[in-house]
């Protein structure tokens, strides 16, 4: 006889089974154990509703199927992340405790009406909807973060930069309102994510389901999914897209966020100096004793690129025909790592950046300094003078260009120099007065006179991160809600097992 005493059972993959001869070490599944623990929480709680309803549907003896339950609870007083970790097989770890304490007979009965694939797919949907709901509470947080800075900087005038050159005249506040706005939509995609990742695959076995009556929408319930899937093909084999928008989702969001990073590393170089971080953000050198190195901007950019290079790959490993394996899961592994990594640096810059120094004499005069005003100044010709605005454009880059050749500051042009310029381009002077030459000249009246809907005039930056702060209470209350009916989920689960406990034991 070849079936090895219970207390000996070692998986379904025996030698002398199907297989002739044991697999190489390096490819049974324990070796997976420490990637694999991520999962561990939904193979619980689907060997825990799966065997429930196979009692409630009387497709096992509800004494066995009690049993069972008893043997988990009793799995989960030791820890259950401890004692599946002890068992061969990681995707079978609650069979094998099963069998080996309960024998063959009871414990041999869990896996009735679904597979491997079942195991997967919804261990793997409850470790994404995990990871994504604490992502969403990663940007909910870092929102929290900056808005009340981008309340204190709406009037921190700064450059804002197009091309790595000055381009026009900013705030600080108004440059980290950008981000929240980014952030805003990075949580609607990862709400678009959650909705279709929270959706039950349990019942669909592999690809057709069982010939046994399971109760699908009973598991999906127990387990907290809004819904079941509706087709069985999809469910396992066809459905690993929402781990892509997972990903994109994660790999977007993260890009927001290292290009956050970069920016506050150029405001905090030597040559702009527009900012300091606080120190515990930094490195020094073992030779260069002098530098305050941001390398924690340095690592939030380059995850950003991790991030991406991870999503790549993902969509080539996509490519392939309906039931190809997975490679075993490494796209889905990354992923998480991917969000990990995304929830540290959001964190970081949640504490970074109401620490910052703002230097804001340094931006104004930055600002002050390479001609960002220069839209203002033809703006200031059309409004006085009346000129069509590309003439008065031309006769402002042709001043621009003899301020850059005589070696002359913005600070210093003058009406005069203006109507040379207007002279050389149009044959004709232009006569604008001084001082709507000195107010176009102004970085902060030239932020200031941009009232406009979301621009960057200070009374229209806090208004708009006013109405920011309402929708982050908002998206909070969105999670809060998640997170109550997967509790109540868990609770509903806890219930009938109690219940069907009880009904065995009368």
């Amino acid at each position: 006889m070849r079936q090895l005493p219970h207390t000996e059972y070692d998986g379904y993959r025996g030698v002398g089974v199907r297989l002739s001869e044991p697999m190489v070490d390096d490819l049974r599944a324990d070796v997976a154990h420490g990637r694999e623990t991520p999962v561990f929480k939904g193979l619980h709680m689907f060997d825990k509703a799966h065997t429930l309803m196979l009692g409630e549907e009387g497709l096992i003896p509800a004494k066995d199927a009690a049993a069972i339950l008893k043997a988990f609870r009793e799995m989960e007083q030791r820890g259950y992340m401890q004692a599946r970790s002890e068992q061969p097989w990681g995707l079978h770890a609650g069979e094998n405790f099963l069998i080996r304490k309960l024998g063959y007979e009871v414990g041999g009965r869990i896996h009735l009406a679904r597979s491997s694939g079942d195991l997967m797919a919804v261990s793997r949907r409850v470790a994404t909807r995990d990871t994504i709901i604490e992502t969403m509470q990663g940007v909910v947080d870092l929102r929290r973060a900056l808005l009340p800075v981008v309340h204190e900087t709406a009037d921190a005038v700064m450059p804002g930069y197009t091309h790595g050159m000055h381009a026009q005249p900013t705030t600080l506040g108004a440059q980290l309102l950008a981000w929240v706005a980014g952030l805003e939509r990075d949580f609607e995609r990862l709400d678009a994510a959650y909705q279709h990742a929270n959706q039950s695959p349990a019942g669909a076995a592999i690809m057709t389901g069982s010939p046994f009556s399971v109760n699908r929408q009973r598991t999906a319930d127990c387990l907290g999914f809004d819904s079941v899937m509706y087709s069985t093909f999809d469910a396992i084999v066809g459905s690993r897209d929402y781990s892509l928008e997972a990903f994109s989702a994660a790999a977007i969001l993260d890009s927001h966020v290292g290009r956050a990073g970069e920016d506050i590393a150029y405001w905090y170089n030597n040559e702009s100096r527009m900012v300091d971080i606080p120190d515990r953000f930094c490195h020094t050198s073992s030779i260069m004793l002098h530098k305050k190195n941001p390398v924690a901007l340095e690592q939030i950019r380059g995850s950003a690129a991790e991030a991406i290079g991870g999503l790549t790959g993902a969509f080539v490993a996509s490519k392939s025909r309906s039931g190809a394996p997975d490679g075993g899961g490494g796209v889905f592994f990354e992923m998480l790592d991917v969000f990990k990594n995304t929830r540290r640096n959001m964190h970081w810059l949640a504490i970074m950046v109401p620490d910052m120094e703002v230097k804001r004499e340094r931006m104004y005069q930055l600002a002050s300094s390479h001609w960002a005003v220069a839209p203002d100044i033809a703006s200031a010709i059309v409004r006085e003078k009346g000129l069509p605005w590309r003439i008065a454009h031309q006769c402002v880059g042709t001043m621009v260009r003899f301020s850059h050749e005589r070696g002359l500051s913005p600070m210093q042009a003058t009406p005069e120099l203006l109507d040379e310029a207007a002279v050389e381009y149009m044959g004709k002077t232009i006569g604008l007065s001084g001082k709507a030459l000195q107010d176009a000249l102004d970085p902060a009246k030239a932020v200031e006179r941009r009232t406009l809907y979301g621009g960057p005039a200070p009374e229209q930056t806090r208004a708009r991160s006013g109405e920011a702060a309402d929708r982050v209470e908002a998206d909070a209350q969105n999670i809060v809600r998640k997170t109550q009916k997967l509790d109540a989920a868990a609770d509903l689960l806890e219930k009938g097992i109690d219940e069907l406990i009880a009904a065995t034991s009368a």
